[in-house]
């Protein structure tokens, strides 16, 4: 590797330490980051992947990662920035090379890759099915943005095709390696009813079960990271939010699930006493003081008018 020596406890919080563990000895096959903004969920994903992918180099062994957004005209500006955020941060801008188009990341010394795919159409879907390594095999997938897919349905057909046959050429054998993980990042909608929230619920709730589920799912915030990381101006927005709107904080900032998600007018609540609608009876009182009313009905979809 590079001459200058990085500690890794120095690039990601301690919030991270117990999942490095994880990752390193193989235990789950695919690990759920969530949480809130600033909660560093990305910044591990990435740096795991470089520095594993690196150390495969040293070694001689040709690995590769996968990096997939929904839309891929959204990959340039967050995930590919971020793999070369990665690189800077390890201090291995000597070890790894690049070109913007096509977007793909390699190792000077041994050619391993990252490459990255967008998954909007059936067009996309192909580029995956048919993607081939002249050597090695794909090692780590990165989806960012969990939210943005359509299921697990999704997901797993993706990592289907990213890592089956892998060492095929070397052995003459069809079979995916043992050692290829998946990485999931995204923030925690504030519907309960979104996909995301109700299959991290699901999963969860086997694991506490002692179900073999094979995920390991860590939710991390702000709060969890070195002040000196985020800044002063992230910090002091977050506390003026918590203080005028807190259960937007709460889903911003902690990741929580606030409600429906749907509410064009939020109500006024304990957690939330910027909200816009107050839910009580209105009294008689009131009622006398109205100075106009109007009359109205809602059919909504059961009006079928009679046509003549």
């Amino acid at each position: 590797m590079n001459s200058t020596k990085v500690s890794l406890t120095d690039c990601f919080g301690p919030a991270y330490y117990e999942i490095f563990h994880d990752v390193e000895a193989r235990n789950n096959m695919i690990y759920w980051l969530k949480g809130g903004r600033g909660s560093l969920k990305g910044s591990f994903a990435y740096l795991y992947t470089i520095f594993d992918l690196t150390r495969d180099a040293e070694n001689g062994v040709v690995t590769h990662a996968v990096g997939l957004r929904k839309v891929g005209l959204t990959i340039r500006d967050s995930v590919f920035t971020n793999f070369l955020w990665a690189i800077n941060k390890l201090g291995l801008r000597d070890s790894w090379g690049y070109t913007i188009s096509p977007m793909k990341i390699w190792h000077k010394k041994t050619g391993n890759t990252i490459l990255f795919r967008g998954c909007a159409n059936q067009r996309d879907y192909e580029k995956i099915k048919s993607l081939k390594f002249e050597k090695g095999y794909c090692k780590i997938a990165i989806f960012e943005e969990l939210t943005e897919f359509a299921g697990m349905d999704e997901i797993d057909s993706i990592q289907q095709s990213l890592f089956r046959g892998s060492n095929e050429e070397d052995t003459g054998e069809d079979f995916g390696n043992e050692e290829s993980i998946t990485f999931v990042m995204y923030n925690p909608p504030a519907s309960r009813k979104n996909w995301v929230n109700e299959e991290s619920r699901k999963l969860r709730q086997l694991n506490e079960n002692g179900e073999d589920t094979g995920v390991y799912i860590l939710h991390t915030t702000y709060l969890q990271a070195k002040k000196s990381w985020l800044g002063k101006p992230f910090v002091d927005k977050a506390n003026q939010i918590k203080k005028f709107n807190y259960r937007k904080y709460q889903h911003m900032y902690l990741g929580e699930e606030t409600g429906e998600g749907l509410e064009i007018y939020p109500p006024i609540a304990k957690d939330n006493p910027n909200g816009l609608v107050e839910y009580r009876t209105i009294t008689n009182e009131e009622i006398k003081q109205f100075t106009k009313i109007d009359r109205g009905l809602d059919f909504g979809l059961m009006y079928s008018p009679l046509v003549a």
